[in-house]
C-alpha cells in the first residue's frame, strides 16, 4: 500500500505541489549559470541574492554572512573540519550524526534530555576547547536545547559556538544567536540538496577551485534550487502543539507509551515514544496501514542498534518518531495508530 499519511517530517519535509511547481519553472526561467555576465546570469545571480537576503532576515544576520552549500551535512563538516586543527571540538553526545562523527569529547544531556551548562562550563574552564558544537532541536526527541544560555557561557571563554538549526525553521520561531548557523533545505519543505552556513568569520574553503560564494566554496551555485528554497522560505510559519497534545493524550490514555522528554521544551511536530513492543514492529505495522513514522534518526535506521540518543539519557529501547507538517493530516489517523499499537501489545508478549 501507498503511503498515505506521511509522519516522518524530521527526516525529510514532504515537498507541496506548488513548491514543485515552482522548482519546475525555476530549471528552465534560471537555466543559466549566475556568474555569467549576460542577462540571463544575472537573473540567476538575482534570484540567489534574493534567496541570501531572506536566510538573513530568518536567523538575524547580513546576506554577507549566508554560504550556500549542498545541505546540513556539507555545511557541519565544514566548519567541524575547520576547528578540528585548532584544539578540542567539543559538542554535546546527542548531536546528529553529521556533526558527531568530528566530536573530539562531548557534553552529557540528562535525563530531560537538555545540555548538561554546568559541565560546559567545567570543562571549558581547563582550556583548550577550540569550538563548541549544540544542536538547536533534536532530530529524534524534539528537545530544544538552550543555545542562548551556551553561547553566552562560550562567549565568556571566547570559544565560538556552532549551532546545528535544521530541525527548527517552518516549525517554531527561533531567534537564537551563534557564531556558526546550519541550515537546510529539505527539513524546511524545499528539495533536498540545498542547504546554508551562516558565519561570523570566514574558514578554510571545503571545496576548492572558482571564487564563488566570495571565494568560499567553489563550484556553480544551483541558482533554481536556491531559488525554490526562497519560496519555501517566504511561506515558512510556526507551528502549535494542538496535534501534539492531542496524540500523546491518546496515547497516553491507551498504550503504554512512555513520552520521551515530556518534561521539556520541545518541537510542537515532534513526539518520540517507548512502547512495550519495539518500535521496529510498530513502524512495520503502521506502514502496512498507509502511515509513515521512523524509529528514530533515518541516518541510523539501518543499524540494529538502539538509538543513542536515548542511551545519553539514561534509557533503552527502540522509540517510535512521529513528527509531522503543518498540512499533515494527524487528527484523522490518531484512531488507527491507536488501534494498531494496542494490537501489538495484547498480541507480542516480550
Amino acid at each position: 500500500m501507498s503511503t498515505e499519511i506521511y509522519l516522518d517530517w524530521n527526516a525529510t519535509a514532504l515537498i507541496q505541489s506548488d513548491v514543485i511547481a515552482h522548482y519546475a519553472d525555476a530549471l528552465q526561467r534560471l537555466d543559466s549559470n549566475p556568474h555569467s555576465q549576460h542577462r540571463r546570469g544575472r537573473e540567476a545571480s538575482v534570484a540567489v541574492e534574493k534567496a541570501r537576503e531572506q536566510i538573513a532576515g530568518l536567523v538575524g544576520c547580513q546576506p554577507k554572512q549566508v554560504r550556500f552549500t549542498s545541505g546540513a551535512t556539507e555545511s557541519n563538516s565544514w566548519v567541524l573540519s575547520h576547528f578540528k586543527s585548532e584544539g578540542v571540538v567539543l559538542g554535546s553526545n546527542i548531536e546528529h550524526p553529521a556533526v558527531g562523527a568530528w566530536l573530539d569529547e562531548t557534553i552529557p544531556v540528562g535525563k530531560d534530555g537538555l545540555v548538561d551548562v554546568e559541565s560546559l562550563q567545567l570543562r571549558l574552564e581547563k582550556g583548550g576547547v577550540s569550538l563548541v558544537s549544540v544542536m538547536a532541536a533534536n532530530n529524534e526527541t524534539g528537545v530544544l536545547q538552550p543555545v542562548g544560555t551556551v553561547h553566552k557561557i562560550c562567549q565568556r571563554y571566547g570559544v565560538p559556538l556552532h549551532c546545528d538549526a535544521a530541525q527548527v525553521f517552518n516549525r517554531i520561531g527561533w531567534n537564537e544567536s551563534a557564531d556558526f548557523i546550519t541550515l537546510s533545505g529539505h527539513k524546511m519543505g524545499a528539495p533536498i540538496g540545498v542547504g546554508a552556513l551562516v558565519l561570523t568569520q570566514e574558514l578554510i574553503p571545503l571545496l576548492k577551485g572558482g571564487a564563488q560564494e566570495r571565494g568560499a566554496r567553489a563550484g556553480t551555485v544551483n541558482a533554481p534550487l536556491i531559488d525554490t528554497w526562497s519560496k519555501v522560505i517566504a511561506d515558512i510559519k510556526p507551528m502549535d502543539s494542538i496535534l501534539q497534545q492531542e496524540l500523546e493524550t491518546a496515547l497516553k490514555s491507551n498504550t503504554s507509551v512512555q513520552i520521551v522528554g515530556e518534561g521539556s521544551p520541545r518541537l510542537p511536530n515532534t513526539t518520540l515514544g517507548l512502547f512495550d513492543v519495539p518500535g521496529d514492529l510498530i513502524v512495520m505495522a503502521l506502514d502496512m496501514k498507509g502511515i509513515a513514522v521512523a524509529t528514530g534518526s533515518a541516518c541510523s535506521s539501518s543499524s540494529s542498534k538502539d538509538s543513542f540518543v536515548l542511551e545519553a539519557m539514561g534509557m533503552s529501547g527502540k522509540p517510535v518518531r512521529f513528527s509531522w507538517g503543518h498540512e499533515t493530516q494527524l487528527r484523522e489517523v490518531i484512531p488507527i495508530i491507536i488501534e494498531t499499537i494496542q494490537e501489538l501489545e495484547q498480541t507480542c508478549v516480550w
